[in-house]
Formats: structure tokens, C-alpha cells, sequence
């Protein structure tokens, strides 16, 4: 999926998380060793690739060893 600005809040949100899983998988990284490099707690991720919304601050800095 591409996005754009004619997405909602939502799905902009889920297509993150989604990215964010396949990334992680990718990797073989289990959600608590992506934390633990990213700097992040667990459920941090958890929510991120829920699609849920997550504190600005957190999100950037999880930016780090996946960029």
C-alpha cells in the first residue's frame, strides 16, 4: 500500500506496523530483541505493529538500527 494523503489516520497507521513487522521478521527478530536494540520497550513495538499510536519521542527513536 502506498501513503498518501487520503488515507485515514488509521490505515496510515496499520500499513506502518505492517511495514514494521515484516521488517522485524525479516530479520528473525523476536518483538523483544528488536526492542532491546531499538532502546524500546516491548509493548512498544507491540503497539507499533498493531497499528496503534504510540508517543512521537518513542517512535523516532526506535528510527535507529532499522533505518
Amino acid at each position: 500500500m502506498r501513503v498518501t494523503d487520503q488515507l485515514t489516520d488509521e490505515a496510515v497507521l496499520a500499513e506502518i506496523g505492517n511495514r514494521l513487522a515484516r521488517w522485524r521478521l525479516e530479520r528473525n527478530l523476536s518483538q523483544a530483541e528488536f526492542a532491546e536494540q531499538a532502546g524500546l520497550a516491548r509493548r512498544t513495538i507491540q503497539r507499533l505493529e498493531d497499528g496503534e499510536s504510540v508517543q512521537l519521542p518513542s517512535f523516532i527513536r526506535s528510527s535507529g538500527p532499522w533505518r
